[in-house]
């Protein structure tokens, strides 16, 4: 009797062991692939649309990945950010309506951007790394993404990064699709200074084959280095 009890004993302590371990790897299974926190956090109603920024910054890889900054503000203004690998360099700046900023700060409510991890990241090391942050009223979130859509990212990060890009119209300033010459002309860029912007514009021009944008950007340097030389000519005597 005491030795059938003894293995029945056993067999539950075994089991329960057994039990023990097999949920403590399914639970570490399930953190590790996990795509939301454990505690949901709820999305914060916007009081204050002039405190609201959206940013979404990509960096270099190994490779020619564009590198670049683009952020929103409550009232429209997009400032754009190119550093390599980009059609337009340096810090420039344009408006967006009211309406689409409204709309992409719907997309953020959609994916439940407060509920969501800081950072998603699969294998690999020569990728590029995409941050997405919004603020307003004193709220923040930030998400980094390294090649997270590869791994237990949710899907609605990289929607919100493709929003973001179609707002600021990042084309335009990342590949030079469109009228690259006249948004620099709205915004007042200084398209005579003979800076590294605007050489590195003219380089970048040339790659991709634009070749209108290329001639107004060197006529532009051209006619301000034939106004620079002007004022040192020597009068005529009378």
């Amino acid at each position: 009797m005491r030795v059938r009890s003894f293995f029945l004993i056993a067999g539950a302590a075994c089991i329960g062991l057994a039990a023990i371990f097999v949920g403590t790897i399914f639970v570490q299974v399930w953190l590790s692939n996990r795509s939301r926190p454990l505690f949901r956090t709820d999305f914060p109603a916007i009081k204050n649309w002039d405190t609201l920024r959206i940013t979404l910054d990509r960096s270099l890889c190994l490779g020619t990945c564009p590198d670049y900054t683009v952020e929103i503000s409550g009232d429209g203004t997009m400032r754009y950010t190119g550093r390599q690998f980009v059609a337009v360099f340096g810090r420039h700046q344009s408006h967006i309506s009211h309406d689409a900023v409204i709309s992409l700060f719907r997309e953020f409510e959609t994916v439940d951007f407060f509920s969501t991890l800081d950072g998603y990241y699969a294998g690999g090391t020569d990728g590029p790394t995409y941050a997405v942050t919004i603020s307003f009223d004193g709220h923040s979130k930030k998400v980094r993404d390294y090649r997270g859509a590869a791994g237990n990212m949710p899907w609605g990060i990289t929607n919100l990064e493709h929003a973001i890009d179609a707002a600021a119209n990042t084309q335009l300033w990342v590949k030079g699709t469109g009228d690259v010459f006249a948004a620099l002309q709205a915004e007042g860029w200084d398209l005579h200074a003979a800076s590294n912007e605007n050489s590195e514009m003219i380089e970048a021009a040339e790659k991709r084959g634009d070749t209108k944008l290329v001639n107004k950007l060197t006529r532009a340097e051209t006619n301000a280095a034939v106004i620079d030389q002007s004022q040192f000519l020597t009068p005529k005597a009378q």
